[in-house]
């Protein structure tokens, strides 16, 4: 209450001219705190609508959106959802694994886990999703000796993974295991980009800053580092989006 009596002993000294000033100044700045609170998206032109922006607090910031080394950081998790997909997903409303980008059917024995992909699927270039990624992902990066990522590649040691046809791949397990599935929802990694980067390179490789997935939504800016601490990438619609 101090502070507010000696703001109104300040600006009852002020002429005419000075509390018009002080008035319109207060005025503007009600205006932006308003606005901000309520239009977020935009308005009158204050701002960009269609745009989405979201704050993660994080004690380093976004550092890597590959789906194959998220595990430690929730701002990388985070981001990495949203630009990448799955054979299998967890929704939040079911409470459950569901299937994503493959539809799943399981063996009598439960040692096969067979998926049949969607028809249509696209990266965010608009090259196709094919079983030939699928394989890429889980063979070729996460089973390979020299992987750097211990948890992911122990999660899927002695899995078999073999394409069957150009829509169907398979993983075959020694035995059952009531938990595999939700290994399956690691979000899958463009083998037309990074077919030729050694599975020990792969986690510094410069794609994990500005990737290319199939999730909803496409990063068209790299990861940016500013001096106060703070980290931001821009991501926009997936046009070729499967889920709508």
């Amino acid at each position: 209450m101090k502070f507010f009596k000696a703001l109104s002993s300040i600006i009852a000294a002020y002429d005419y001219r000075d509390k018009l000033l002080t008035a319109f100044g207060f005025a503007i700045v009600l205006l932006m705190i308003v606005k901000m609170m309520i239009f977020p998206y935009g308005l009158f032109g204050f701002g960009e609508s269609g745009i989405y922006t979201e704050g993660l607090v994080s004690k380093t910031g976004i550092q890597n959106i590959s789906p194959l080394f998220v595990d430690y950081n929730e701002a990388d998790r985070e981001v990495s959802a949203l630009v990448f997909s799955g054979l299998m997903k967890y929704d939040p409303d079911k409470g459950a694994i569901v299937d994503d980008m493959g539809r799943l059917t399981i063996n009598e024995d439960k040692t096969v886990y067979t998926f049949t992909l969607r028809e249509g699927l696209k990266w965010h270039d608009g090259e196709d999703v094919t079983v030939d990624d699928i394989v890429f992902t889980f063979k070729d990066l996460i089973q390979n000796e020299r992987f750097p990522n211990e948890i992911l590649k122990t999660n899927f040691a002695g899995i078999k993974v073999d394409k069957i046809d150009d829509r169907q791949v398979a993983f075959t397990l020694e035995k059952p295991n009531a938990f595999f599935i939700a290994n399956l929802v690691t979000g899958i990694l463009p083998e037309h980009i990074l077919g030729n980067v050694d599975a020990a390179d792969v986690l510094e490789n410069d794609f994990n800053k500005q990737p290319v997935g199939s999730g909803p939504y496409m990063a068209t800016t790299p990861i940016e580092s500013f001096a106060d601490g703070r980290t931001q990438i821009t991501l926009e619609p997936n046009p070729y989006y499967y889920g709508g």
